[in-house]
This record gives structure tokens, C-alpha cells and sequence, in this order.
């Protein structure tokens, strides 16, 4: 019996060698807050460059929208450690939070993020689906938060909100990395005390999984 559910492991595992596993991500964040340099460190390699990103919405798409925001789209393929393929599309920002008046900003973001699942539901809506059709569906959002030691700001939570109807939110802070462990403690608290205040909707983590890590101390485990 080991045996076999050993194989059947194996195959699957063989099968997924073969077939790149497809993952979307969104990363929404106003100018500076470091999101190209998090894009090129996560995939280790320059992925956010002009030549290498295509740009998904065409003026004529655009229509009366504001042209400050872009949504481009820039595909990466990794490997992980055992081998297994990913094909990592992630669709970027440039430009939001860089108009006094956002909401055309959050139009064309949420109207991306609707398309996805029309499209979805056309294919499976279809007597004969395509066989080569990719799902677009953004499975998470990485939504970059500028540490400002007064937690979110208006921006922040009207996008957060309008975003926790349609993916999975990821908050971000911008650049903790040249905060101190207490500023980042005072940041983090502030922000998620405005993130329960408005009800906005997260990810969650278990954090059960980072309790049971005995090689994390009381200090670390605050900054989750």
C-alpha cells in the first residue's frame, strides 16, 4: 500500500514537473514605495524594466480614464528548490496615488480584477473549452503601505476596501527595512488597528505555524 501512494506521489510529482503551476499577483503601492526593487529581489532577476513589460490596457481601452495610472503585466519563470516549475504573472501599478482624485485609479483596478473572473466564467460557460485557456484570476495582492507612524491613510483604506471584495490582500510595509525594530512595531500596530477599525479585509496567516516555530523568539514573533 506504501508503495503505491508512493508512486501515485511520484507520478503527480512528475506531472507537475512537467506543466509550469501559473500564479497571479497584483502589486499596488504609490510611487517610491519600492515595489519594483521587491518584484526583482522575490524573483531574482530584472523583471520590472520597459522592454520586458507589456502594457495591458491600450489608450483606446483606457478611455476617459486618467492616463497617471498603468496596469502592466510582466511574466516570470522561476523554479523552485525540488524543481517544480512556476510561471509568476505579476501585474503591476505605476503611477497610483500620483492624482489628487483616485477613484479613476480604483476603476481601472477593480475593473481588471472583474475581467478576470468574466473571462473565467465565459470559458466554463462553453460547450467546448480551450484547452490552452489560462485561468487570470489574481490569486493575492501585495498592497505596499507607506510607514508613515500614523497608520493608513485615506488612500489606503478606500483601496483596501474596495480590493478585499475581489482578492486576497497581502499589507506590505514599504522600506521596514530601514526602520527600526521599535518603529516597526509602532507602524504595524497603528496599521492594523485601522485595518480591524474599518473592517478591512486581509489575508490572515495561521499563526499557530509561527507559535510552533521554537527557533523564533517573543521579539520576532511581535513583528508578525
Amino acid at each position: 500500500m506504501v508503495s503505491v501512494v508512493g508512486s501515485s506521489a511520484a507520478l503527480r510529482k512528475k506531472r507537475t514537473l512537467k506543466k509550469s503551476l501559473n500564479f497571479s499577483m497584483m502589486v499596488v503601492g504609490e510611487s517610491g514605495s519600492g515595489r519594483s526593487t521587491f518584484i526583482n529581489s522575490l524573483c531574482d532577476q530584472l523583471i520590472v524594466e520597459p522592454s520586458y513589460t507589456l502594457s495591458l490596457y491600450t489608450p483606446e481601452d483606457l478611455g476617459n480614464h486618467e492616463r497617471e495610472l498603468q496596469l502592466r503585466k510582466s511574466i516570470a519563470e522561476l523554479e523552485d528548490d525540488e524543481g517544480v516549475r512556476i510561471s509568476l504573472n505579476i501585474i503591476d501599478t505605476p503611477g497610483f496615488g500620483g492624482s489628487l482624485n483616485n477613484d479613476q485609479s480604483f476603476q481601472i483596478i477593480q475593473d481588471y480584477l472583474k475581467h478576470q473572473f468574466d473571462e473565467i466564467l465565459i470559458e466554463e460557460s462553453k460547450l467546448r473549452r480551450n484547452p490552452r485557456f489560462r485561468d487570470g484570476r489574481v490569486h493575492c495582492c501585495l498592497y505596499f503601505i507607506t510607514p508613515t507612524g500614523h497608520g493608513l491613510k485615506e488612500i489606503d483604506i478606500e483601496m483596501m476596501l474596495k480590493l478585499g471584495e475581489l482578492v486576497n490582500i497581502l499589507p506590505v510595509i514599504s522600506k521596514s527595512d530601514s526602520l527600526t525594530i521599535n518603529e516597526l512595531k509602532l507602524n504595524k500596530k497603528l496599521i492594523m488597528e485601522d485595518i480591524k477599525h474599518y473592517n478591512i479585509p486581509i489575508f490572515n496567516f495561521i499563526n499557530e505555524y509561527f507559535a510552533n516555530d521554537e527557533s523564533m523568539d517573543d521579539e520576532t514573533l511581535e513583528l508578525y
